[in-house]
């Protein structure tokens, strides 16, 4: 290194030139920034200096002595910094993953449900088996817990809804098909079980429900057209026969056949059903007839 005055040549360590005695001027290894930093914290501590020296035009070079040490002690700094920096961007980066995986877990939604309702809170436990679901509709065990909750509940509409549609995604064993069922009976809707055994396309399931089955009624005279009067009988291998004369769904509370039906001059229509002792109902079947006397 050369002295910047006369050219003379540096000894390494010497802050002054030893020919003409100029001072020498190192530069310091560290970051700009970093002295920018000390200089704003230097100006908030001390305003009067921090103004005196931005009104100043030319200012000398300071001479610094140890300017490595100050440079490794910001460099240390510096690093420590960083770390603090990482260390906060990893705890945060784990608490949204940790977040996303409750969020997105099957397994965490099922038992937060079940410790809330160890706690008797199923309205909480209602939410996380709904999420549950949302997460894998496909597996029976959140709905049949939420079937479990409904029913503590008396809710039957609820559970009913949730039967159903594990019926329809082909998720129901017998044993919901006899809770469905079960509920279908205890809100006067009897009807409605034929159809749900009938439409289901497991074989196995629908054997198992033969007692809810009953066999559909009969006529000993075939829909059509007739020119004299006449009259029809119903027949039931099981149970005894209501109908409707005006098209309307037959039940229990219908016209109960006793003996023959004298049909009308015009359109007739008959809709039966057969009820068992157990109350449950056949198929209904619907028979038109029409009588013109006048041909």
């Amino acid at each position: 290194m050369l002295c910047k005055k006369c050219g003379a040549k540096l000894k390494d360590g010497h802050v002054y030139c030893e020919k003409c005695g100029e001072p020498v001027q190192i530069v310091p290894d560290f970051n700009p920034l970093d002295e920018a930093v000390l200089e704003n914290v230097a100006g908030m501590m001390n305003p009067e200096e921090k103004s005196t020296s931005d009104r100043r035009t030319v200012q000398a070079p300071p001479v610094h002595t140890h300017t490595k040490p100050q440079a490794e002690k910001l460099t240390l700094r510096r690093k420590l910094w960083i770390l603090g920096i990482a260390a906060v961007l990893l705890i945060a980066g784990g608490g949204v993953g940790f977040l996303t995986y409750r969020s997105n877990s099957y397994i965490y939604q099922i038992q937060k449900a079940q410790e809330y309702r160890d706690k008797q809170n199923t309205d909480r436990a209602v939410v996380y088996l709904e999420k549950a679901v949302e997460l894998k509709p496909e597996d029976p065990a959140a709905y049949e817990t939420l079937v479990e909750i409904y029913t503590e509940q008396h809710k039957d509409e609820e559970a009913v809804a949730v039967l159903e549609h594990m019926i329809d995604q082909e998720l129901a064993t017998v044993e919901e098909y006899e809770e469905l069922i079960g509920f279908y009976k205890k809100a006067e809707r009897m009807s409605d079980i034929p159809d749900l055994i009938l439409n289901c396309t497991d074989q196995n399931i629908r054997k198992a429900l033969s007692d809810y089955t009953v066999p559909a009624p009969d006529a000993d005279l075939a829909p059509g057209i007739y020119y004299k009067n006449v009259e029809i009988e119903l027949l039931a291998d099981i149970g005894e026969i209501y109908y409707t004369f005006d098209g309307s769904q037959p039940t229990h509370k219908s016209h109960l056949y006793v003996r023959p039906i004298m049909l009308r001059e015009g359109k007739n229509i008959i809709r039966a059903v057969a009820v068992n002792g157990d109350g449950y109902y056949s198929q209904d079947i619907t028979l038109e007839y029409e009588i013109k006397l006048d041909q």
